[in-house]
């Protein structure tokens, strides 16, 4: 019987050929924005808390890392991975509800929006929103999104985390029970594990006024602190081109109180993105009591970038309370003004961005972890202090193996790491 010695190379150079093939054949993860890609080497969408875990245990048996997202809103890279990626987007229903302590148990894979409607139905209500609504509840929570008015950030409203961690097993966090994991998953990057669902604190549900003025930049600085303790919800855009400034306030009245009574879940929400919407953000907190000297420094680089050529739109600012129990909140040395700040063509202007975010620091500006930015582990040490401290401490505990970790998480946690971005 005569052997052909050639065969089993011949299969060995086939199997690794459609091997080959196969991971150029993966396909890409874009966010909604079109500014981050990824190839995941595994995608799944599970349908209930089982088979999430077991896509979990799936992912860590065969050494993958793991990374959960919502909706894609995000524009930093927090959501992208070389890893497993998992979708939330059917996990997404409202489990329970306590109407006489107004506590929702949800899913989330929900967006804000749909978790709106569905609670009007019970006449509830979140206590403030996010500028964008599409957004899933995850995904803001595990990124810091805000609202405007006296309220923390949406994770101020968490009352449990329900956390899916590096070994599949579901862990519940509150203050009450491990409150160092609580505090660190409540802004967690997504870097401790995957949140199936929360527990939030609403209120009934309630209604708004609008209001709107014209006035100058110079009159806003003088009296921020005044406008905004004196309406439930105050920002305002500073047109950079004419120090112009439009102040938007709204105040709670009674559902039939007159016309424009909105519900407040239709009222605070005011940016919309479309398909052809490609505008990149930063979004920066500084501590209330400096947004007037802050401003004054941004009047400076914007001059010094429109002489290189960049385009600035309006910025908007927001005011948020101070976060008591996220570490890694930008709003947890709060009271503090959000600058939100775009510029057409950023691919040409990408250091402004930069620029701005090193001169923000100087005031302790922290950036927003889902918008542009260019965040590492001595530049987050220096803005959190202990704080990050004890979140990498939990990271350590709950995910020693760095399952949940990605290029930012590792650029954030990471004292080996340098400058993001570069």
């Amino acid at each position: 019987m005569s052997i052909n010695i050639y065969e089993p190379i011949k299969w060995l150079l086939i199997i690794s050929l459609l091997t080959s093939l196969q991971s150029y054949t993966q396909e890409n993860w874009t966010n909604c924005l079109g500014n981050q890609i990824c190839t995941p080497v595994e995608y799944d969408e599970p349908k209930s808390l089982r088979e999430l875990c077991e896509k979990v245990n799936e992912a860590v048996l065969k050494n993958q890392t793991i990374k959960a997202i919502g909706n894609g809103y995000s524009i930093s890279d927090i959501g992208c991975t070389n890893g497993r990626l998992i979708s939330l987007k059917y996990l997404n229903q409202i489990r329970s509800i306590d109407l006489e302590k107004k506590l929702v148990r949800v899913e989330a894979g929900i967006s804000i929006s749909e978790l709106n409607e569905k609670l009007a139905v019970y006449e509830l209500a979140l206590p403030n929103q996010a500028a964008i609504t599409e957004i899933s509840l995850g995904g803001a929570l595990s990124t810091g999104v805000h609202g405007t008015g006296h309220t923390g950030t949406l994770s101020s409203f968490l009352r449990e985390i329900e956390l899916i961690t590096a070994d599949g097993t579901l862990l519940k966090l509150s203050p009450n029970s491990d409150c160092e994991a609580f505090e660190a998953a409540a802004v967690g990057l997504g870097s401790l594990g995957i949140i199936y669902a929360v527990t939030l604190q609403c209120e009934s549900l309630f209604y708004l006024r609008p209001a709107q003025e014209i006035t100058t930049l110079e009159y806003v600085l003088e009296s921020y602190k005044t406008l905004n303790d004196s309406n439930d919800f105050f920002q305002f855009f500073w047109n950079t081109d004419n120090n112009s400034v439009v102040i938007n306030k709204w105040n709670r009245c009674e559902k039939n109180d007159s016309k424009d009574s909105i519900p407040s879940y239709k009222a605070l929400p005011w940016y919309l993105i479309d398909a052809n919407d490609k505008d990149l953000f930063s979004e920066i907190a500084v501590p209330i009591d400096f947004l007037a000297v802050v401003v004054d420094k941004i009047a400076e680089l914007i001059q010094k970038y429109r002489d290189l050529g960049a385009k600035v739109t309006d910025l908007n600012i927001r005011f948020v309370e101070k976060d008591l129990h996220a570490l890694l909140s930008p709003a947890s040395n709060g009271p503090v003004a959000y600058i939100a700040f775009c510029i057409l063509e950023e691919d040409k202007h990408l250091m402004l961005y930069k620029d701005l975010e090193e001169n923000m620091m100087r005031f302790q500006g922290r950036p927003h972890w889902g918008k542009i930015n260019f965040l590492d582990y001595k530049k987050t040490l220096q803005l959190y202090g202990t704080n990050l401290e004890k979140f990498i401490q939990v990271k350590r505990r709950l995910d020693p193996n760095g399952v949940f970790s990605n290029q930012l998480i590792n650029h954030v946690l990471d004292p080996e790491t340098t400058t993001y971005g570069e």
